[in-house]
């Protein structure tokens, strides 16, 4: 009997983080390959598969197929808490349950590195990039780095919902001193600002209290709200707030580049 083949894609190798995607259907595999390099994941040559290591604490492979028909069923998010119109997530004993309705459903458990991922359709890309944003978000909660939506500018992010930032997604690494876009990594910017747009501020921007900032990046995070926060994400959320300052700033004098390249 032949053994199966699979391809896998590494997110972020430069930083060394050890979260994989694996497909058998490569088929499949090259319709959602737009979206994996915009989140920053790079296919793994075959000739350092071998290499692979896998770490007990901080390994995650997302085993990605086409969902099968008979599941197709369960994608309307029937008897799941919902975190918005569109998703649902839910604690199930030892594995949780995250789901896309209509569009993908993913099986997860802190103790077991390998997760699967269903997806019914490639077609809508916007929700394809909040799948695989929630992914990262659960899978690197335990390393300590957090998830927004936004959209960069020169010194930080505006904090937005993912309707407003077109499911753009942004990572920060505190430890590491690395902040992670769509258009790549670099470094934590000095006097890093993070941006709340206010529809009732006219001219003057206004600095969050340290106490208020905090609250409002609990709050804001991608990682699902009714998930428990590891310990590790917890201290990389007040590790932020200590790097970086809250602005309230006025709606109208935002100039956002154009989303639809995304």
């Amino acid at each position: 009997m032949t053994a199966k083949e699979y391809n896998y894609y590494r997110f972020r190798k430069e930083l060394d983080y050890h979260i994989y995607l694996r497909f058998e259907d490569f088929d499949f595999e090259s319709e959602v390959v737009d979206t994996l390099e915009l989140l920053g994941f790079e296919k793994v040559e075959r000739d350092d598969l071998k290499k692979i290591t896998f770490y007990k604490n901080n390994t995650r492979v997302l085993k990605v197929t086409r969902a099968a028909t008979r599941i197709h069923r369960k994608m309307d998010g029937q008897g799941l808490l919902k975190i918005n119109e569109d998703e649902c997530f839910q604690a199930m004993g030892l594995y949780d349950v995250y789901m896309y309705k209509n569009v993908a459903m993913m099986v997860l458990g802190d103790q077991n590195p390998l997760w699967e991922l269903g997806i019914k359709t490639t077609e809508d890309s916007y929700a394809l990039r909040i799948v695989f944003t929630r992914f990262l978000s659960m899978a690197l909660a335990c390393q300590g780095v957090i998830g927004f939506w936004g959209v960069p500018v020169d010194q930080g992010f505006v904090m937005m919902n993912e309707k407003e930032s077109n499911s753009e997604s942004i990572f920060i690494d505190v430890e590491r001193s690395r902040f992670m876009t769509f258009e790549g990594v670099q470094s934590l910017p000095v006097d890093m600002q993070i941006l709340r747009l206010s529809p009732t501020l006219k001219d003057e921007a206004l600095k969050m209290t340290k106490e208020a900032f905090y609250g409002f990046l609990t709050f804001k995070t991608t990682l699902p709200h009714r998930r428990n926060k590891p310990k590790e994400f917890l201290q990389a959320l007040f590790e932020l707030t200590q790097v970086a300052v809250g602005v309230d700033y006025p709606e109208d004098n935002f100039k956002p580049r154009a989303l639809s390249q995304y």
